[in-house]
Order: C-alpha cells, then structure tokens, then sequence
C-alpha cells in the first residue's frame, strides 16, 4: 500500500514525465526548412571557429597554399567528413560538406582516379550503411577499414597535376575511447602504403587530419626517411 508521501511522489513524476514528453514534442516541432537569423549567426560563428581551430603542423618546402587548379584527393576523409565526436560529442546540423565537393566548389578540378575513388566509396558504403554518423554511441563508423590500396596505375591523376592531398580521418567520443591500435591512433597498413605511394608519385603531398582526437604521426617521419618524391625531395610535405 502507498503512503500519502509516495502517491504525491509518483503523481510528481508523472507530472514531470508528461512535461518531458511535451518538452520533447515542442523541441520537436521547432525546425524549419529555412534558417532563423540565430542559426545563421551561429553558423558563421562555428565556420570562424573552425578556420581558427585548425592547426598547420609542417609545410616543408612552402608546400601550402595550393594554388586553384588540377588536385589529387586521396583517402576516405575526402570523401566522408568527420563533424562531430560520438554520442554528446556530435551535433545536429542542417549538411556536410565532404572535402571533396568543397574543393571542387572552390574551383579546383580533382582529378583522382574513377578505379581508386569508385573502390573507396563502394567499400565505406557497404561497411557503413546509412551513411554513418549520427547522435549514436561507440566508433560506429569505420573510416580506417573503408580505405582501398592503391596501385601504380591507380594512383596517377587523370589529368596532369603534380599535387596530391590525402585525408585521413578518425573519430572519437562518448563511448568511443580511443585504441592504441591500428586505425584508430594508428594508421593502417593500408593507409601507410598510399601516402608511401601518394609521396613517391607527387612533387607535393599534404596530409590533411580530420580527426575527434590525436593520431600518431611519425609515419611522415618514417615515410621520408626510406623514400623520396620524383624529384628526389621529400615524399610528404
């Protein structure tokens, strides 16, 4: 039998449960196709942010600026951006802009191989379907296992261009501790044979990070230490 105490207290939860559930349905109901001027404010705040946040750890030889024109875009980042941790650590937004279709939107002509490009879509479409990302818990998707090796054919621009960027990406977050392993802190085989590759091929290379946390980068060290770029200079820039 309930106490008079516990009745009030199981009448105050269900008060507060009715509440929550018309606090949910309001927050709900609140998103429009059109942006408010708040979200707009906070968008040009976030894209500054954003620009400030982002680090250049080296850029030997003056590798950086590239220079609008013909580009290599290797790596699964370039064609998946990572916006958001896992869990809390993610975000709702309206888009994302893969890096991709932002330089080509900028002007630049990407001129990747159909035999490289085609593959590395084609393998993170099966192991991440939906797309990935998402408000969900965990690593959920699996960028590093997404990545395709590169061959010698492969890895030639379709157009001349002696430029080449490749994207790493990784993520971390609520339930998503990160591994000292490889794929996570780590590269993987695979991804340290093409930027090897990528390095030996192009005059300039840049290894873009697009990452939830640290990763190890001493394999630019190791890369360049055992190989060099057509001219003899170094593989990564």
């Amino acid at each position: 039998m309930f106490r008079p105490h516990s009745k009030a207290l199981v009448a105050a939860l269900a008060a507060l449960g009715l509440a929550m559930t018309g606090a949910t349905a309001s927050l709900a109901a609140q998103p429009t196709d059109e942006a408010g001027t708040q979200e707009i404010a906070h968008a040009a705040l976030a894209r500054q942010t954003a620009g400030e946040g982002m680090v250049l750890l080296d850029n030997a030889g003056g590798a950086l600026p590239v220079a609008v024109g013909n580009l290599a875009v290797f790596g699964v980042g370039g064609y998946k951006t990572v916006k958001g941790g896992t869990g809390s650590g993610d975000v709702n937004n309206r888009y994302t802009i893969a890096s991709r279709d932002g330089l080509e939107e900028g002007g630049y002509t990407v001129t990747t191989s159909g035999a490289y490009w085609d593959a590395m879509v084609a393998q993170y479409d099966l192991l991440n379907p939906g797309g990935g990302g998402g408000f969900g818990f965990g690593g959920g998707v699996d960028y590093a296992g997404s990545e395709v090796a590169l061959t010698a054919s492969s890895v030639q621009p379709t157009s001349p261009t002696t430029t080449a960027i490749y994207i790493l990406p990784r993520n971390s977050g609520e339930g998503s501790d990160r591994t000292a392993t490889k794929g996570d802190y780590y590269l993987t085989d695979t991804e340290l044979a093409n930027i090897t590759l990528i390095g030996q091929t192009y005059a300039k290379v840049a290894v873009v990070l697009n990452v939830g946390a640290v990763v190890d980068t001493v394999f630019v060290d190791q890369i360049n230490d055992r190989t060099t770029d057509p001219a003899g200079g170094l593989a990564v820039d």
